[in-house]
């Protein structure tokens, strides 16, 4: 069983476990949300997830008490997550953040929310609406609690995300040069260059932006660029493309 849930989950329990011990050869098994929860934990930590949630669900139909309830309704979402169902798991925990807004393990349940995202992030070439949400919850964790254990690495998946945005972004922008529609390539290229800085790739939206400019005829614009390319990224293969297109341009 997790740490997390050890203390808590042995007060609710451990003096119902006692007598049930006791009693069991007078008495059948009786099975109320306590049995269920019990039996939901096993499943759980058997690895059968989809058990886990059946009994689980029984825990939490029976108002047995919200203490009891909130620990189901998290069981429950990390059952589905990893059963690596993301889409019921972000589902879940974000219920979980509503039901019990003010709950102790409200930061992990945060984490966990925006690992769901994150699982299901895309290639750069699709949707990032996955990506996007898992920024914005990861971002979200930072910031209301930025001392909690799971913030931990927390810059690094918030780097991934952007990182995978900007592919997006210049993979939208070489879609719209290569279609020659120029405008939307410019605005688009350059709306990555400003919102993302830190881009691994920065020379490559900078030499399609380059590119836009010159393929719609405003030849100033471009060479400025090529210029900002071949000055920043001299070792670069499209640092180098950009002072070889400088070249072609002086010469005409």
């Amino acid at each position: 069983m997790p740490t997390p849930w050890k203390a808590l989950l042995l007060t609710l329990i451990f003096p119902v476990v006692l007598v049930v011990g006791a009693c069991q050869s007078a008495a059948p098994e009786k099975k109320d949300a306590q049995y269920y929860f019990l039996k939901g934990e096993e499943s759980f930590e058997d690895h059968d997830y989809e058990e886990a949630i059946k009994d689980l669900e029984k825990v939490r139909d029976s108002f047995y008490s919200p203490e009891l309830t909130a620990l189901a309704d998290l069981k429950i979402a990390d059952s589905y997550y990893y059963d690596e169902k993301y889409v019921e798991a972000a589902a879940a925990y974000e219920d979980f953040l509503k039901q019990h807004p003010a709950h102790p393990q409200t930061a992990r349940v945060i984490y966990q929310l925006g690992m769901s995202y994150f699982q299901q992030r895309l290639s750069p070439d699709r949707d990032q609406t996955d990506t996007l949400k898992a920024l914005e919850t990861f971002r979200r964790l930072k910031k209301e609690f930025p001392a909690a254990p799971q913030t931990n690495g927390i810059d690094k998946k918030i780097t991934d995300c952007l990182n995978l945005l900007a592919e997006h972004e210049c993979y939208v922008g070489n879609f719209y040069l290569r279609t020659e529609q120029y405008d939307a390539a410019i605005g688009r290229l350059s709306a990555l260059i400003k919102n993302y800085p830190h881009f691994p790739e920065l020379d490559k939206a900078y030499y399609l932006l380059a590119q836009s400019y010159q393929d719609s005829g405003q030849n100033d614009k471009a060479i400025e660029i090529y210029q900002l390319l071949s000055r920043n990224y001299p070792s670069t293969d499209y640092g180098e493309d950009a002072q070889d297109e400088l070249n072609d341009l002086s010469s005409h």
